[in-house]
């Protein structure tokens, strides 16, 4: 019987303990932690913590002024012609005026967000629009490129494009420069629809865009889009419209790196 009653008092015991060690007031500092979140005292609500702070949506091109885009293709299979119309999806043409947060295009170097992000104002009736008239018959492609390269400093995670495709089964991509300066072909998907569709692509890992043995700046640059055609396709002409390119990009490493550190590019 007292055998039991000291094993009752040892269990007893140990749990007090356990108990006490969970009680424990966290003593980090705020500082050191990294906050996913919390409730506003006042307001009661869910606020973003600092890593979804970080997450950005840009407007990389509204296409309200989209004149100096170019394009691009073989001569002995067609000519391509780049022109600014007016127009815009339902869906936007619905919305008013906004001021919209675009990244630097002409190749700035941006630091934290209030320097690195400009503003623009998106009035959703303009877009760029693309003719293809085609020589002959086979497996041809057209870049549609832009004025100049658009560098995405931070880790992108997706980009998202409106595109009034004419239901053939041609294919569109994204030309993007990694990491280390090579070019890759980000495939967005095929153009067999007719009217307008928004259409988004994740960045797959195999496309490069950091190395933690450098202490550079991460991210992707927009080299313009890339279609590729379908050979029982080529015949007379062929249009295709674009509006609204928008990219989901992570900077919090951008932001909360030291003051002090510098950049390994020279």
């Amino acid at each position: 019987m007292k055998k039991r009653v000291v094993i009752f008092l040892v269990v007893a015991f140990v749990g007090f303990l356990f108990a006490q060690d969970a009680t424990k007031t966290d003593t980090t500092k705020g500082g050191d932690k990294i906050d996913y979140g919390s409730v506003n005292d006042e307001t009661g609500k869910l606020e973003k913590g600092t890593l979804e702070q970080s997450l950005y949506k840009l407007v990389m091109e509204s296409f309200e002024k989209a004149g100096e885009w170019y394009g691009s293709m073989p001569i002995d299979y067609g000519i391509i012609n780049i022109k600014e119309i007016p127009g815009a999806p339902y869906e936007l043409a619905q919305l008013k005026p906004e001021t919209v947060k675009v990244p630097p295009k002409y190749g700035q170097e941006g630091g934290n967000k209030k320097s690195y992000f400009e503003e623009e104002v998106d009035n959703h009736k303009q877009i760029l629009g693309a003719k293809i008239s085609f020589m002959q018959r086979g497996y041809s492609w057209a870049r549609i490129n832009p004025p100049f390269p658009i560098n995405l400093e931070g880790l992108v995670k997706g980009f998202e494009v409106w595109v009034c495709g004419r239901n053939k089964r041609h294919t569109l991509y994204m030309v993007l420069k990694d990491f280390y300066g090579e070019e890759k072909l980000l495939e967005v998907g095929e153009l067999s629809f007719m009217g307008w569709k928004r259409m988004t692509v994740q960045v797959p890992y195999t496309i490069v865009q950091e190395d933690f043995r450098y202490s550079t700046r991460r991210g992707l640059t927009f080299l313009g889009f890339l279609i590729k055609f379908h050979p029982e396709e080529t015949s007379g002409r062929y249009y295709i419209y674009f509006d609204n390119l928008a990219v989901e990009l992570s900077r919090f490493l951008e932001e909360n790196r030291d003051i002090d550190d510098p950049l390994d590019t020279w």
